[in-house]
C-alpha cells in the first residue's frame, strides 16, 4: 500500500473534508504512480471507479486542490487534451 493509498484511508476524526473530496483522495492514492507521488487517471474514470457523478469528482478534486493535498497540472499531446497530472504535496499536515 502506497503512503498516500494509507493516509487515504485512514483520515483522522476531526477530518474536514467532504464526501467528494474524500473519494477523490481514495481513488487518486488507489491509482497507478510513478514513483513520485503522481497519478494521471481521467476524472471520468476515477468517477466511475467511486461511483459519484463526473462533477462531483471534479468538486471533490478542486477541494484537495483548494486545501493544497494536491496540485492539477494540465497535459496536452500536440493540441490534444490529456488527462491531468495529480502531484500529492502534504500528508497530514506536514
Amino acid at each position: 500500500m502506497n503512503e498516500w493509498l494509507e493516509y487515504a484511508t485512514n483520515l483522522p476524526d476531526d477530518c474536514t473534508l467532504s464526501h467528494n473530496a474524500t473519494c477523490a483522495l481514495v481513488w487518486l492514492a488507489a491509482s497507478k504512480f510513478d514513483g513520485k507521488a503522481r497519478c494521471a487517471p481521467a476524472i471520468g474514470t476515477l468517477a466511475k471507479r467511486a461511483r459519484l457523478s463526473y462533477d462531483s469528482m471534479a468538486r471533490g478534486i478542486a477541494e484537495l486542490e483548494r486545501a493544497g493535498i494536491i496540485r492539477r497540472t494540465a497535459r496536452t499531446d500536440g493540441g490534444r487534451k490529456m488527462p491531468n497530472v495529480y502531484t500529492f504535496r502534504k500528508i497530514g499536515g506536514k
